[in-house]
């Protein structure tokens, strides 16, 4: 096999050299960093400044920054309390744009109950947000020997119709607020107090439902069948338009998507209604969507699946 080294990163893909890095430095295959002595979780995310999917301005990039890290404390039992803010600001950007930017991040912190306590300025073109959190319910990726349901929080796919069929849908629709303005519910932390017990694992779906399955069935040992697709009605009822159904089907669901930011909850099957009930409880639309067993892979309608998601160096792959 060519070394990794001889490879342009288009060609590795962010997954591998993600795995690269984690076994380079012996690193956890989690969405976190938890040291349950020392009461932390750790957790750092972010994005180009010009990634404008759904017509995304600065201001939204700053909100989205925010919440794509907060969004894995939470949906790992976490509850996040300060974050630092590095920016990388093109010189030419204005006083005003980049007053801009620090309001979506000081609104998002608002929201979610964070503290800016620093962080770091550059010339450049991204935002990195790192979030400090307290693990309450935090539950490590360990071996599952029986048998588990998975459930989703709340129905997916409004951006897989913005990322596959933007012109019909437009910037203005409530899809295109769900990729530009996402939201995650700070009800997770009920959730997760009054469901601890039954959780045996959790994560939340932030590049496409196919990875973050993958992810699942590699880290627990699982072999994962999905039973349905939590597609939101609204959004089945969209792809009722020829025109918008001609570039996105139901499967593409599966592959393409992401930065939903609703949570996977991995329960015994004697918890799941019990979970969905606590759920439902606090405003969440649960769904069991799949199956798992001991064993590795993902299957849908009896054919196995691949982590097909969004990287960051190939894109769609």
């Amino acid at each position: 096999m060519e070394p990794l080294k001889t490879k342009p990163l288009s060609e590795i893909g962010e997954r591998q050299l993600v795995d690269f890095i984690r076994k380079r430095f012996n690193v956890v295959d989690d969405d976190v960093y938890v040291d349950l002595a020392l009461g932390l979780m750790l957790k750092g995310d972010g994005f180009r400044l010009d990634y404008t999917a759904g017509g995304a301005d600065l201001y939204d990039m700053g909100w989205k920054a925010v919440t794509a890290a907060v969004s894995d404390v939470l949906s790992k039992g976490g509850k996040p309390l300060y974050v630092l803010i590095s920016f990388g600001l093109p010189k030419d950007l204005t006083q005003r744009e980049a007053e801009s930017l620090l309001l979506g991040v000081e609104d998002a912190c608002k929201y979610y109950d964070v503290k800016v306590v620093g962080g770091d300025t550059n010339e450049g073109n991204w935002i990195d947000v790192f979030v400090l959190a307290r693990p309450f319910c935090y539950k490590p990726p360990l071996f599952v020997n029986s048998s588990v349901d998975l459930i989703i929080t709340e129905p997916i796919g409004y951006t897989e119709l913005i990322f596959s069929s933007e012109r019909e849908i437009g910037s203005n629709s409530i899809f295109s607020g769900r990729l530009k303005h996402p939201l995650v519910r700070k009800e997770l932390i009920n959730v997760f107090e009054e469901a601890c017990q039954s959780i045996v694992y959790s994560t939340d779906v932030s590049d496409g439902l196919l990875v973050t399955l993958n992810n699942i069935s590699r880290r627990l040992s699982l072999e994962i069948t999905i039973s349905a697709l939590p597609i939101a009605d609204e959004v089945q009822e969209k792809l009722s338009s020829e025109s918008v159904a001609q570039k996105a089907e139901l499967k593409d669901f599966l592959a393409k998507g992401g930065e939903d930011y609703v949570t996977v909850l991995v329960v015994e099957p004697r918890e799941t209604e019990h979970v969905k009930r606590i759920l439902e409880r606090w405003g969440f639309r649960p769904k069991t969507i799949a199956i798992g067993r001991p064993g590795k892979g993902v299957f849908y309608q009896g054919s196995p699946l691949s982590p097909v998601g969004w990287d960051s160096f190939k894109g769609w792959a």
